[in-house]
């Protein structure tokens, strides 16, 4: 089953808010494949971080949405970065999406 045009809009929506998406396929237990690598840390990008987000969008979104009309039977996660401390954080899953 291939994934829905409500299942693409929804990570379509948070691809670009710079939030990161894995793939995991079911027959396998390897590492999930990074679909959308997303934008870490932006302490003290303010604005530019916005810039860097649709600029990244408009280079690799058609790419990015291909990939996922052709998805088939696997797991995706969408991740977002929190800051921890200083210049540190972490990827903390938020959705998981069976497909």
């Amino acid at each position: 089953m291939k994934s829905t045009s409500k299942t693409a809009s929804l990570l379509k929506a948070n691809a670009q808010r710079g939030n990161r998406i894995t793939f995991l396929a079911t027959e396998c237990d390897a590492k999930p494949q990074t679909l959308w690598a997303g934008l870490g840390n932006r302490a003290g990008l303010h604005s530019f971080a916005d810039e860097l987000l649709r600029n990244k969008w408009k280079k690799s979104g058609a790419r990015f949405m291909q990939k996922v009309q052709n998805l088939t039977g696997g797991k995706l996660t969408i991740l977002v970065y929190r800051a921890t401390s200083r210049d540190r954080g972490r990827w903390i899953p938020v959705n998981c999406i069976i497909v």
